[in-house]
């Protein structure tokens, strides 16, 4: 099992983590489905990649905007990544 390498800067936030190492996760969360039972003729890799992305993408901007103060967990900040569907 491979590991994502932490940052020895005590300021970096959740999202900064995933934006820096989001090859990673999404190679390993690929691998993860791949090996895992799935119906392929349901959805391309190439089109879950892009839908596994985007909430990545969604999830970085609701914890920017928590961290900002405009949004909570529970609030309507991260209603985009909670309706997605991956």
């Amino acid at each position: 099992m491979n590991t994502i390498p932490m940052t020895t800067k005590k300021s970096t936030t959740l999202a900064q983590l995933i934006t820096e190492n989001e090859g990673f996760i999404l190679a390993e969360w690929m691998r993860e489905m791949k090996d895992s039972v799935r119906r392929r003729d349901l959805i391309k890799d190439s089109e879950l990649r892009g839908e596994c992305a985007n909430f990545l993408q969604l999830m970085k901007d609701a914890l920017e905007a928590s961290r900002r103060g405009v949004a909570r967990r529970d609030g309507a900040g991260f209603n985009d990544a909670r309706l997605i569907r991956v």
